[in-house]
């Protein structure tokens, strides 16, 4: 339970502290498991995620050395277009790049396209995930997300998310989501928290496909 307990004490620290980082500042790209319509400044730079889950009732941390291989790098190309991939797989596997482009932006809207690639080199596959996500702030600091992602691979298109999530503002650097995934039916919860490079995020899906569910997941990421 050490982790957990460093987690939340991390999670303390920042929401008292007046020396962390306003999130509305930089609007998160991410929801707890989708995408928002935001992306990366121009020039900004975002790595990880680095994950340590948690299953109840046993409450057993869970960090497997394979998960480095997720790790990610996205960086910002201008204020409304950021690309990234995943550099191990990469290497290990074949090319895995994704992009994300604003096309509207306005006070309370804004709405994108994301776009992934993934290549297997063995056996040869090619699938594509692309679909549209978008952002909506009537009243600022708190969002509506929602959106929906699909894959195409070997001439076939699948449905694979449709999502909305709910941001409220707890204090300027720490965030409470409420997340649902309705294909496949997931309902999440769960806090980002700043502290000026650091993210912390510490999320539970409460119900997955339609069951009572309960773990914990700590996700740790920079973004610069």
């Amino acid at each position: 339970m050490r982790p957990l307990a460093l987690a939340l004490v991390f999670l303390l620290a920042v929401s008292v502290s007046g020396r962390s980082d306003d999130l509305q500042a930089r609007p998160p790209i991410s929801t707890l498991s989708n995408a928002t319509a935001h992306t990366l400044q121009q020039g900004e730079w975002r790595v990880g995620s680095l994950h340590l889950r948690f299953s109840f009732p046993t409450a057993s941390p869970v960090f497997r050395l394979s998960q480095l291989q997720w790790l990610g790098v996205e960086y910002g190309l201008t204020n409304r277009l950021q690309i990234g991939s995943t550099v191990l797989e990469n290497v290990l596997e074949g090319p895995n790049v994704w992009a994300k482009f604003n096309g509207l932006r306005t006070r309370a809207w804004s709405l994108a396209m994301p776009l992934e690639l993934d290549v297997d080199l063995s056996p040869f596959a090619a699938h594509v995930r692309s679909g549209l996500a978008v952002s909506w702030a009537p009243f600022p600091p708190s969002s509506l997300h929602a959106g929906f992602s699909f894959w195409a691979f070997d001439g076939q298109v699948q449905l694979s998310r449709v999502y909305a999530a709910l941001e409220f503002e707890l204090f300027p650097h720490t965030h409470l989501w409420v997340e649902a995934d309705v294909w496949p039916w997931v309902v999440e919860v769960g806090t980002l928290s700043r502290y000026r490079m650091l993210h912390l995020q510490i999320s539970s899906r409460v119900i997955e496909d339609a069951d009572p569910h309960l773990d914990l997941e700590l996700e740790l990421f920079v973004r610069f």
